[in-house]
């Protein structure tokens, strides 16, 4: 059963997270950080991958992003290491 806490919490999390993008934030986004990924932080994907080459990820290899906000660079990381 989800307590009152917990549907609380998860509420204020939607609201501050939400997807509020548009043509106009796309293309800074797209600028500014180097791709669309719904990002809300200042993580470049470049900074992205050096973290990516520091940590030596590999396909298979957990990743802890601890405290992420909307997680892009570890959802982006999770598609960059993989081989295809």
């Amino acid at each position: 059963m989800v307590t009152r806490k917990e549907r609380e919490t998860e509420q204020r999390f939607t609201a501050r997270y939400r997807d509020q993008s548009n043509d106009i934030t796309e293309q800074i986004e797209r600028i500014v950080i180097g791709g669309i990924w719904g990002a809300n932080g200042y993580t470049t994907i470049r900074q992205a991958d050096d973290l990516a080459e520091a940590l030596d990820l590999r396909p298979g290899q957990p990743l802890l992003d601890i405290g992420p906000g909307r997680g892009w660079p570890g959802l982006y990381l999770a598609v960059s290491t993989v081989p295809g």
